[in-house]
């Protein structure tokens, strides 16, 4: 190789120049004649470590979790929009292959094949070392023996065309280097002392380097000696940045952050992410700052968190306990609607059902008058046989609206349902009760809720006691699901034995969301048991 500072060639393995005394930094690069005998494109193999990383991602993290390791937010410009981390080392975890083999008697049932979760992994690597192949290079050699820390991303400038830095913890500078050596890049620079691989594909340039016991890479050289020298602030230096992800009481295998300000003044398409990442495109019209989420594992089962800051505007609605015990203890399915009727409020005021009290003599605003405090929809089993299972649209107001389910009943009518009037409220088709008891009303069919209160409430079943030790904040929904099951094979069952069984098989207990609101701070949780497979 050749000295960087005086160019003279000296040996491969030297650490200081015999020359001029430079102190070399450990070589990232090939000789002339290793070089002309590999010839392969650095781009594409820099693309194959990002195919590795991700195919293993995917795959755990369609199936599980585990706490992340301490993340490197502080080794990335505080102007990043997005920062995403991943423990690679608790992808490949036994603790992630006990949650995949938990699927495995449901993908037996499904494939009528014998299910070895050690194949699933050797598949994965698998197909990771195909895609290294053209290059000469196995996970297992040349990845694994180093690559044992957390994977941070982070995404900058615009976001139609964003820069990019990359930082993957590694634990074996050595291998790292023969790693980098078996890279054919464009050719090689020296950023703040460090020496930077260049590569480039489609005209997009990346430099590969290695700093300490990390494998770093950035889309430009300024973001390269900022990963070196590091930045002059950081996304550790933002205050909302940190305060979101500190928020996550799991930090996971996998967190995210994504700064919603920035996204949306910079393109619209920031809207839809900062949508998506908290599964609500209606919340995400009210995020503000940086919003952050993680998915892991927690006890055994699967956890994923939220953590964001909403704007004045967003709707603040507390659970009301009332609409528990409103509901009998059988309960299997509960899921406050409270966000669904904020939504049909947004459309009364863009316009959409003007009309139709002149249409109907009924309001929008009267009919979510009803839901002025709470509401929730829940199922439970059905002794009826003529009716498989029961139901209920329960709302809570702040007052009694007698009137309003009278001009609801009035409009069944004129629409030709067949209601009857009772001492209760009223019957509709003979199959579901609609009626007031104080502020609350009923749509259900169990009308015997209508007239009293259950002997024993959902809010006093060990359901609701196993889902509210699971997340944090007001019980949002929970599921559960070996209930439904029952119920669901008892319908299927008798038209399909095979499907029943494959229900059957699904490894997962309950499921449960709740939200905690304090101020203008939202943390949200959801929790998916996973149970001993059938």
């Amino acid at each position: 190789m050749n000295c960087p500072n005086c160019r003279a060639e000296i040996p491969n393995e030297a650490t200081v120049c015999p020359n001029c005394s430079h102190e070399l930094t450990p070589v990232v690069g090939e000789t002339a004649e290793a070089e002309a005998a590999r010839k392969r494109p650095g781009w594409l193999v820099f693309a194959g470590v990002g195919v590795a990383v991700l195919a293993i991602g995917a795959a755990a993290i369609a199936l599980s979790g585990r706490g992340a390791a301490a993340g490197f937010s502080e080794r990335i410009p505080a102007d990043a929009f997005v920062y995403l981390e991943i423990d690679i080392e608790a992808l490949m975890s036994d603790e992630t292959k006990e949650v995949v083999a938990a699927f495995g008697p449901l993908v037996e049932a499904q494939t009528g094949e014998e299910f070895d979760v050690e194949a699933v992994f050797d598949e994965i690597i698998s197909e990771i070392d195909a895609e290294l192949a053209g290059s000469d290079m196995s996970y297992e050699e040349d990845i694994a023996s180093w690559a044992t820390g957390p994977v941070a991303v982070g995404m900058l400038g615009d976001v139609d065309d964003p820069d990019a830095v990359a930082i993957v913890g590694g634990s074996d500078p050595g291998a790292l280097d023969a790693f980098l050596e078996k890279i054919d890049a464009d050719g090689s620079t020296e950023i703040a002392g460090v020496r930077f691989l260049t590569t480039s594909g489609d005209g997009e340039e990346m430099y590969v380097g290695r700093v300490g016991n990390d494998l770093v890479a950035a889309s430009d050289a300024a973001l390269a000696e900022a990963l070196v020298s590091g930045p002059e602030q950081s996304l550790a230096d933002d205050e909302e940045f940190t305060t979101q992800l500190s928020a996550l009481p799991d930090r996971g295998i996998f967190v995210f952050a994504v700064d919603s300000d920035q996204m949306t003044e910079l393109s619209e398409a920031g809207e839809t992410m900062t949508s998506v990442t908290i599964d609500s495109e209606e919340f995400g019209q009210y995020a503000t700052g940086w919003v952050a989420g993680s998915f892991g594992i927690s006890d055994g089962n699967i956890r994923m968190d939220f953590a964001a800051t909403v704007t004045d505007e967003f709707p603040r609605r507390s659970a009301d306990p009332a609409i528990e015990e409103a509901l009998p203890a059988d309960t299997i399915a509960f899921l406050r609607v409270g966000s669904v009727i904020d939504q049909f409020g947004a459309f009364g005021e863009s316009g959409v059902f003007d009309g139709m009290e002149e249409a109907y003599g009924v309001s929008l605003e009267d009919l979510l008058s009803l839901f002025s405090v709470d509401g929730a929809v829940a199922v439970w089993p059905s002794s009826q046989p003529e009716i498989p299972i029961n139901a209920a649209l329960v709302a809570l107001s702040d007052a009694n609206r007698a009137a309003m389910v009278d001009a609801i009943a009035e409009l069944g009518s004129t629409l030709a349902w067949n209601v009857t009037e009772t001492d209760w409220g009223y019957d509709i088709e003979g199959l579901v009760g609609l009626g007031t008891r104080d502020a609350l009303t009923f749509l259900t069919t169990d009308r015997s809720l209508i007239e009293s209160a259950p002997e024993s409430s959902f809010a006093s079943s060990d359901l609701h006691r196993r889902a509210t030790s699971l997340v944090d904040g007001d019980l949002q929904a929970v599921i559960d699901t070996p209930a439904l099951i029952d119920l669901i094979d008892g319908l299927v069952g008798m038209e399909d034995p095979e499907a029943a069984q494959t229900l059957a098989c699904l490894p997962i207990g309950v499921i449960a969301s709740g939200v905690d609101m304090s101020s203008h701070d939202v943390r949200g949780t959801t929790v998916i048991e996973i149970t001993e497979p059938c």
